[in-house]
C-alpha cells in the first residue's frame, strides 16, 4: 500500500497519534469563496442528526488484498492502517436530509465546473464546506464519525482539503451525446470516500458504480491490456434508494461510474475523509485539486494547510512521547523524515514534482493522466463537422 513510499510513515509504522479536524482558515483571507454561517444562508435549517440522518449498518464489507466479503468489521492492521476496501450500500440520510441537501446543491450549482475540467461526463461542484454551514456540520457530525470508525476500524477526520468535503457530481443533461462514462476508471485523491446518491435510480439507465476486485495497479494494467471481464473481475453495485451511501477506501480501489444513457440526472455527493492518525497518509493529490478546482482556486492553499497541520502534529508527538536517549542518529532520523515529507510537499507545490495519478480513458482505450482527452476529441469532431 502507498503509505510505505514515504519515510514519515515507514519510520513511525504502527504509531497512533490522532489529530482533530483542521480548523477553518482565517475568514478575512478567503477572497475566492465565502465562508458562510447560518445567518448568511437563512434558507438553510440547522443540521440535526435526529432529523437529517437515518444511519443503518451495511450488510457486508469487502477487505483489501482478497476482496472477500465479510460481515465483521476490520481492526487496524500492523501498520496502523485499515484493511477495509468498501461497503455494501447502507442508509445514511433521511428523506428530510435528502431534501435539504438537494436544495443546497441546486442553489450552488452555478459554481460547478464542466467536463473540460472534471473527469468523465459530469459537472463537479466543490466548495460546499465553505458555502454551506449545514454541509459543514453534516461532514463534522460526531455520530457519523463514530459510525464510520466502526466500519473501517480506524478513527477518521474530514479531509483537510476542504473542497473535497464534499464534492457533488451531476451528470450532464445531454450525457447520451458525450459517449463517455460518468467517471473513468480511477482511484481517489483522498484516503476515504463516502458516496451518497441523492436521486432516484428506479428508471435510470446506466450510472452504475463498478469496482475492481483486485489490486488497483494490477487492475489498471489489466484494463490497458483489455484483459478485464466485467462482472468476473469486478462488482457492479446498485445504490438501491436515494440517501444510501457506499463507503470506500477509495484511494486503494479502482472504480468507475458507467455512462448515463437515459435523460435522468444522476446526483451523487462524495464525502471525503482522512485517517485521524498523523502517521497514516491522507493520500491527497494536489494535481487533482488544481485540475478540477477552477472556481475557488483553493487547491494549493488547502494542500499547504493539510501538510502543515499533519507535520506539526508529528513533531508534537515526538515532543510528548519520545523518551530520553543519547542517540543523535536516532533523533536525526526522526526529524529527517518530517523534513523529507515537507520537502516532498513543497516540491509538489512548486511544480518540481507531479503527483498526478493515472486513470483508464474508456473512450480512447488507454491508460493516461489526461483526464479530458475524450472531451478534447469530441470538441475537435464538432469543429470538423463530424
Amino acid at each position: 500500500m502507498s503509505h510505505t513510499l514515504h519515510p514519515i510513515y515507514q519510520e513511525n509504522k504502527g504509531v497512533v497519534y490522532n489529530r482533530a479536524c483542521l480548523p477553518l482558515p482565517p475568514r478575512e483571507g478567503l477572497t475566492t469563496v465565502k465562508l458562510n454561517d447560518y445567518k448568511d444562508v437563512p434558507e438553510e435549517p440547522l443540521f440535526d442528526p435526529k432529523i437529517h440522518l437515518d444511519l443503518q449498518m451495511p450488510a457486508y464489507i469487502r477487505v483489501l488484498e482478497t476482496f472477500e466479503k465479510s460481515t465483521t468489521f476490520p481492526k487496524t492492521n500492523k501498520t496502523g492502517g485499515s484493511d477495509f476496501a468498501y461497503s455494501s450500500p447502507f442508509q445514511v440520510l433521511s428523506a428530510e436530509g435528502i431534501r435539504v441537501i438537494k436544495e443546497i446543491v441546486f442553489r450552488n450549482e452555478k459554481y460547478a465546473v464542466g467536463p473540460q475540467h472534471a473527469r468523465g461526463g459530469k459537472l463537479a461542484l466543490r466548495g460546499l464546506y465553505y458555502l454551506s454551514p449545514f454541509i459543514r456540520d453534516f461532514q463534522n457530525c460526531k455520530e457519523l464519525s463514530v459510525f464510520f470508525e466502526t466500519i473501517v476500524g480506524e478513527k477518521l477526520i474530514p479531509a483537510c482539503c476542504f473542497s473535497h468535503v464534499p464534492q457533488v457530481n451531476l451528470s450532464l443533461l445531454d450525457a447520451t451525446a458525450t459517449n463517455a462514462p460518468l467517471d473513468n476508471w480511477h482511484w481517489d485523491s483522498v484516503a476515504y470516500t463516502g458516496v451518497v446518491l441523492l436521486n432516484d435510480m428506479t428508471e435510470m439507465l446506466g450510472g452504475e458504480l463498478e469496482i475492481m476486485l483486485m489490486d488497483k495497479k494490477k487492475a489498471l494494467n489489466e484494463l490497458g491490456k483489455d484483459k478485464i471481464i466485467n462482472g468476473v473481475h469486478s462488482e457492479i453495485i446498485s445504490y438501491e434508494n436515494p440517501g444510501k451511501m457506499i463507503f470506500a477506501q477509495g484511494s486503494e480501489i479502482l472504480h468507475h461510474v458507467t455512462q448515463v444513457k437515459s435523460d435522468h440526472r444522476r446526483i451523487s455527493m462524495i464525502m471525503a475523509y482522512s485517517p485521524a492518525n498523523t502517521f497514516q497518509p491522507p493520500k491527497s493529490v494536489l494535481a487533482t485539486c488544481r485540475r478540477v478546482d477552477q472556481v475557488h482556486k483553493l487547491g494549493d492553499y488547502e494542500y499547504f494547510r493539510e501538510k502543515a497541520w499533519q507535520c506539526s502534529h508529528a513533531l508534537k508527538y515526538y515532543v510528548e512521547n519520545i523518551q530520553y536517549s543519547n542517540d543523535g542518529h536516532f533523533f536525526a532520523r526522526k526529524l529527517r523524515v518530517i523534513a523529507e515529507e515537507l520537502n516532498r510537499a513543497a516540491d509538489i507545490l512548486d511544480s518540481k514534482k507531479d503527483d498526478m495519478i493515472k486513470m483508464y480513458d474508456e473512450v480512447n482505450k488507454t491508460v493516461s493522466t489526461d483526464y479530458t482527452a475524450w472531451y478534447k476529441k469530441q470538441e475537435e469532431s464538432k469543429e470538423n463537422g463530424a
